[in-house]
């Protein structure tokens, strides 16, 4: 871009512009003054008004006029100015063709690297997205997850904590009088050996117990 041929190709580009919207801003304000100059021309065929009331009716467009007529001037001379200068970067210029072609090259050049960086930018937006979006789906899964473990421990976890506790009372009444409950020992066989032969058992004859035990039992 320093190039001092791309330089002048950019300096007649932002040139051009520039001229034409100054003829456009002149164009708007020569018809802002015709509007004004046909209103002043009303005001004099006002029937019955007086000269000095035609010249107080007249008096805030005149000057309205008058600042136009500045603007106008102010963009005549920058137009002057600017054909000066397009004048040297070109017609004054004996590389203009050669100046041309390694500005549309370097336009058409900067146009492509643009449009690499629009592409990587939207793929980078794309990865960004599905990223997201598997980081969602993770998350999601692992609730699943844990309500289902949740759901699967649910009977377990939340146990009826007085049953339970009549559970377990009822069965170390049960045959106690007896002589038949699971949970007493009335053979003559030593407490050591009794003791290690229900340790072995016991976790399956509680279990048996509760997995059948209900208040109307």
């Amino acid at each position: 871009a320093q190039d001092p041929a791309i330089q002048r190709y950019n300096n007649h580009h932002k040139l051009i512009q520039e001229q034409n919207s100054l003829n456009q801003n002149a164009q708007d304000i020569r018809q802002q003054i015709a509007n004004l100059d046909a209103q002043i021309q009303q005001n004099q065929n006002i029937p019955g008004a007086s000269q000095q009331e035609i010249d107080m009716r007249n008096h805030e467009l005149i000057n309205a006029k008058i600042q136009y007529d500045n603007q106008l001037a102010q963009i005549t001379q920058r137009l002057q100015a600017i054909s000066t200068d397009l004048a040297q970067i070109t017609t004054h210029n004996p590389n203009w063709a050669t100046d041309q072609q390694m500005g549309q090259q370097y336009e058409q050049e900067l146009q492509n690297y643009n449009d690499t960086v629009d592409r990587n930018n939207a793929q980078t937006d794309r990865i960004n997205k599905w990223e997201n979006a598997t980081k969602s789906i993770e998350e999601i899964n692992e609730r699943i997850s844990k309500r289902d473990e949740v759901m699967d421990n649910w009977d377990e976890d939340h146990k009826d904590k007085f049953m339970e506790l009549m559970a377990y009372w009822d069965m170390l009444e049960t045959g106690r009088n007896s002589h038949m409950g699971k949970m007493y020992n009335w053979k003559p066989i030593k407490a050591g050996n009794a003791q290690k032969k229900f340790d072995g058992q016991k976790q399956t004859i509680i279990s048996d117990y509760l997995s059948g035990y209900s208040y109307a039992a």
